[in-house]
């Protein structure tokens, strides 16, 4: 399962094309298109969604924009 989480500052386009990203990253990678995905808005995440990161928040917007820019 795929979760494209989307925060509460996303702008329109930003919600509009999150499904959209996730099936492009589904195909970039290789993976099925049968592959559930999940829309998950900041704040109302489920469970499974937090059991990813051992149940615990990982510093936000700036520390995942280090993450993934290397």
């Amino acid at each position: 399962m795929i979760f494209v989480w989307i925060g509460s500052g996303a702008n329109k386009s930003e919600k509009l094309r999150a499904m959209e990203f996730a099936t492009e990253y589904l195909a970039s990678q290789g993976r099925p298109p049968n592959v559930p995905i999940a829309r998950v808005m900041e704040g109302k995440e489920p469970p499974e969604f937090w059991e990813v990161f051992a149940g615990k928040t990982l510093g936000g917007r700036e520390q995942d924009a280090k993450k993934w820019k290397g």
